[in-house]
C-alpha cells in the first residue's frame, strides 16, 4: 500500500493501483508498473537482455570512476546509468550472443573540459603503461593544473585499472601501474579532471597496449 507523507500534494512511496511512487536524490517520481506477461520472451527481448548483461559486465569494473565521471550526463539518473545508456547505444557491435565492444566508441568519462592533444599510451617498464600527450593549456577551459585520469581494461580478465594521477596537464606524461595485467593486451583511455573536481573531459581512446 502506498503512503503519502506530506499531505495530498506530497510525494508518495509504494504502490497505488498500476503505479509506484518513490524518490531518487530527493526527487519524487512515479512510474508505471510493468504488465505481467504470461508468455515466453521474444527473440528481440532475449537479445536485449543479453546485450544489457554484456555491457553491465564491462561497466561494473569501472563503477567507482563512472559514478562521478558521467556527472554532467547524469540528469535524473546515476553516472553509471548514464554510461550504460551511452555504451548500449554507441559502443556495442555484433548480434547476440556474439556481442563485442567497439573500444574507440567507449567513453569512460564525459564532460566539457578539453582533453589533451595527441594522447597516446605505450608499455613502460614491467607492469606499467606510460601515457603521453601534448599540453594544450589555454584551449577553452583547459588549465595547466588539470589532473590526468588514466584507464586500462583487460578483456581477458574482465578487470579495469584506473587512477586520477597527480600528474597535471602541463607535465605531458603520466604512468599507470597495471602489474596485475602482465602479459595481457589491455584497452586504454585518458581523460582530465579540473583541480577543483568540478570539470571533467570526455575521454579519448588511446588504443591497445601489450603489458610487459
Amino acid at each position: 500500500m502506498g503512503r503519502i507523507k506530506k499531505g495530498i500534494l506530497g510525494n508518495f512511496a509504494g504502490k497505488v493501483g498500476t503505479v509506484a511512487g518513490s524518490t531518487w536524490k530527493g526527487i519524487g517520481y512515479m512510474r508505471s508498473l510493468p504488465e505481467s506477461s504470461g508468455g515466453d520472451p521474444s527473440p528481440a527481448q532475449l537479445a536485449h537482455r543479453a546485450k544489457f548483461a554484456f555491457v553491465i559486465k564491462f561497466l561494473k569494473s569501472l563503477t567507482g570512476l563512472l559514478e562521478f565521471s558521467f556527472n554532467d550526463e547524469a540528469i535524473h539518473q546515476s553516472g553509471f546509468n548514464a554510461a550504460m545508456s551511452h555504451t548500449m547505444k554507441s559502443a556495442v557491435v555484433g548480434v547476440a550472443p556474439n556481442f563485442l565492444l567497439s573500444y574507440p566508441q567507449v567513453l569512460v568519462s564525459r564532460g566539457s573540459l578539453p582533453n589533451a592533444g595527441g594522447p597516446a599510451a605505450a608499455a613502460g617498464t614491467a607492469g606499467k603503461i606510460v601515457f603521453t600527450w601534448t599540453d594544450n593549456t589555454g584551449l577553452g577551459k583547459a588549465q595547466s593544473t588539470d589532473r590526468a585520469i588514466l584507464v586500462a581494461y583487460s578483456p581477458d580478465l574482465g578487470i579495469s585499472a584506473y587512477t586520477i594521477a597527480n600528474d597535471m596537464r602541463s607535465s605531458g606524461t603520466s604512468t599507470l601501474n597495471v602489474v596485475g595485467f602482465n602479459g595481457k593486451t589491455v584497452q586504454t583511455w585518458i581523460s582530465f579532471l579540473s583541480a577543483d573536481g568540478s570539470e571533467i573531459a570526455t575521454s579519448l581512446y588511446t588504443g591497445p597496449v601489450n603489458v610487459v
